[in-house]
């Protein structure tokens, strides 16, 4: 849990369908006001990381620039398929990638950061 006293959880809004090109990530149950950096990666993991687990393995595309979290805790990015961070991290249709939130959380001591819960989707 963070300091809010919950898993910080994901969700997407929009569509999976690549042509679509309208796919959002969600996230809520943050810390207020703290930033944050959605994440995303081919392949799974659970590695102890800061004060949470990271879920998502090497290599992570990080989708840039870092978002605030709102007074509620929750932020959203909308993310452009046709224009990834990287070829490394080009989603297609018929692949499976995984999704997370790297957050600040000061306020939760020890690392002073932690991550949401994993989402993995499916892309059509």
């Amino acid at each position: 849990p963070n300091s809010p006293g919950s898993t910080a959880s994901m969700n997407w809004a929009g569509s999976c369908v690549v042509a679509d090109n309208n796919f959002t990530l969600d996230m809520g149950n943050g810390p207020s006001n703290q930033p944050g950096l959605f994440i995303y990666g081919a392949n799974q993991a659970s590695i102890p990381f800061g004060n949470g687990i990271l879920c998502i393995s090497a290599p992570i595309i990080r989708l840039n620039p870092p978002v605030f979290m709102d007074s509620a805790g929750t932020a959203s990015k909308v993310v452009d398929l046709a224009n990834p961070p990287s070829q490394t991290g080009l989603i297609t249709a018929g692949s499976q990638w995984n999704f997370a939130m790297w957050l600040r959380d000061p306020a939760a001591g020890g690392a002073g950061y932690t991550f949401t819960d994993g989402l993995s989707v499916d892309f059509q």
